[in-house]
């Protein structure tokens, strides 16, 4: 592996533990502000471990669901079968995810794992569809990133092989003999110098077209 795949693994890491983190203390934040209307006492520990346990498994899924929106893109000649395939992913990394969430929940507080509905379920598989959106919106960045950088090799190419074609059109030797010659016409047929200066305005405003 070179230095600049473990590179792209250390950013895609630090970016997943950063994101997730963020999305775990927002959890934290919302169960706390729940317990504040119902006009309770914020157990913030209790909350912040709930917010981290519905993140971070999450943190752990997400290179694999990234994996399999790079392997089973949603393009058009293949909707229906990698729709499927997502589908079936989704539910099983939501069913997981979910699964972890309820151990966590037993062991602080067995009556909040007992309230768990499928609406938390439902919740993890819209997780799942909006880590295939962004992945989706990474590759096609990547993509269009890399035809951008391939547009651009191709002409600085072109760019080369044009001076490289009017280099051999001006014939550099033709061109000094010419010159030459005119330059000794002008002290014996002014008019024929001038002439030969003209012919050879044209000839290069021709090879440079």
């Amino acid at each position: 592996m070179n230095a600049a795949a473990v590179r792209k693994r250390v950013l895609l890491a630090g970016t997943l533990a950063v994101g997730w983190t963020l999305v775990g203390l927002f959890s934290a934040a919302r169960i706390g502000l729940d317990a504040i209307y119902a006009g309770q006492e914020p157990d913030w520990p209790g909350a912040l471990f709930r917010g981290a346990a519905q993140a971070y498994p999450w943190a752990l899924s997400t290179p694999i669901v990234l994996w399999l929106t790079r392997r089973f893109p949603l393009a058009r000649h293949k909707l229906l079968p990698h729709t499927l395939i997502h589908g079936l992913a989704g539910i099983v990394l939501a069913t997981v995810n979910f699964g972890v969430y309820a151990i966590a929940l037993t062991a602080i507080d067995n009556h909040l794992a007992q309230q768990l509905t499928l609406l938390e379920l439902q919740l993890n598989v819209l997780i799942y569809g909006a880590i295939v959106g962004v992945g989706h919106a990474i590759n096609y960045a990547q993509r269009f990133r890399a035809r951008e950088l391939k547009t651009s090799r191709l002409e600085t190419q072109l760019a080369g092989a044009r001076l490289d074609l009017l280099k051999t059109q001006l014939h550099p030797h033709f061109l000094f003999n010419t010159l030459n010659a005119i330059a000794e016409l002008i002290h014996e047929d002014t008019i024929g110098a001038e002439q030969m200066v003209v012919d050879l305005s044209e000839l290069l405003r021709h090879a440079l077209n």
